[in-house]
Formats: C-alpha cells, structure tokens, sequence
C-alpha cells in the first residue's frame, strides 16, 4: 500500500466516521468507557476486540480522534466471502479493508498486517475471525493475532469489549432502544513472559484480557 492508497484510505474512513458517528447519535445509545486509554496511545498498534455486531469495526474506528494521522486509517480484515457480494466488495475496497484469505496459511493472511505495522500503523483483529454471539461458546481462538504479537518486538496492543446488538431490528433501531457500549482497555506491550508459550496461548491471553473487560467485571 502506497502514500496515495493510504491518503485514499484515511478520507474514506473518515467518512464512514461520521456516518457511523450520526447513526450511533441518532438511533442508538453508545456508551464508551476508558476512552482515555487511546489518548497518545503509542503505535505500531493492535487493536483486538471482540465480534459481535456487523457495526463493531466501524464503531471501533469512531473511538479514535477523527483529525489524528496518527491512528487512520485502521488496517481491516475481514472474511473472503464478503468480497463475493458487491456492495461490500466496493465497501471494502473503498475502505481499504482486506481478505483474509481462508486456507492460504498465515504468512499470506498476515501479509497485510505485516506490512502496516512495520509501518507504524494501526491493526484491527478479532480472535475468533467471525462474529461471537453466544461468549459462553467453547470454541479456539485463531492464531493470527498470536502471531503477529510473538514475531514484534515493539508493538502495542489494546483490548476492546464491545457489548453490542448482534441483530438490530430495524424498528428498534429507529426507535433509540439499542444501548451499545464499548469498554477500552490499557495499552500494554507484551514481555517475554506473556510471548513464551507460543501463538495460540497468546491469542488466548488477548481473547481473556478482552473478556475481562466485560461490564459485569468490576475490574474496569
């Protein structure tokens, strides 16, 4: 990705800031906690949330400072059959949003993470690599997020709970009843002691820092 495909990228999103920003004003009740923990965050920087709602990655996006070079535009991926269907191909490729490429092994998955953090950039990545509706679901996290906190030796991270709705019914979000909220937690660089036991138990570590983030933990 070059300097013009980056410019491209930071205006697009900042488009989709502010329509998200309005709908959220608009139809819906967001609330964010520990919005100070993205202030002067340092980057290269990992964002790893959990999934619950086709609007987690654009309200992420809205959490940070709409004018900040520094943080967009946000490295996405998302699932290959979404590029299937037209209308989010284009989103996508407006976006500069990638796929993840299922089955071509990680080194081809991470490429475009890879590359913008070397960069100095900022990655959004949920775990599980699809939307978790049901968190009491025992189910592997995937080992991309693992991956790339074990190979970098200067990367932050940040976790996000998003409790958000899974399935908006168009009457009820017309109607504000949708109270959504996002729980930001601390940014923190992991140490030899959290990148010992390999990808998978890192991920695993993320996936339990995120759900430690939950509203019913007083631990905020």
């Amino acid at each position: 990705m070059n300097k013009i495909e980056i410019f491209f990228y930071a205006i697009t999103q900042r488009i989709v800031w502010l329509v998200t920003t309005i709908c959220m004003r608009l139809f819906s009740k967001l609330t964010v906690v520990g919005g100070e923990n993205i202030k002067n965050c340092p980057t290269p920087l990992l964002i790893v949330s959990n999934h619950r709602s086709y609007w987690d990655a654009m309200i992420i996006g809205t959490i940070f400072p709409f004018f900040s070079n520094r943080y967009l535009p946000i490295a996405f991926l998302a699932a290959d059959d979404y590029f299937l269907k037209p209308l989010f191909r284009a989103f996508f490729l407006l976006t500069g949003t990638y796929p993840v490429y299922k089955g071509m092994g990680l080194d081809i998955s991470l490429q475009y993470p890879r590359y913008i953090l070397k960069r100095n950039g900022v990655v959004l990545l949920f775990p599980y690599g699809k939307r978790i509706i049901d968190e009491n679901v025992q189910e592997s996290p995937r080992r991309g997020a693992g991956v790339l906190v074990e190979e970098s030796s200067n990367l932050w991270i940040i976790p996000i709970y998003l409790n958000t709705t899974s399935n908006l019914d168009f009457v009820d979000f017309l109607s504000r009843r949708n109270e959504m909220s996002v729980y930001i937690g601390k940014p923190f660089q992991a140490d030899s002691e959290f990148k010992k036991y390999g990808a998978q138990e890192i991920t695993r570590n993320l996936v339990n820092r995120i759900a430690a983030l939950a509203p019913h933990n007083t631990n905020l």
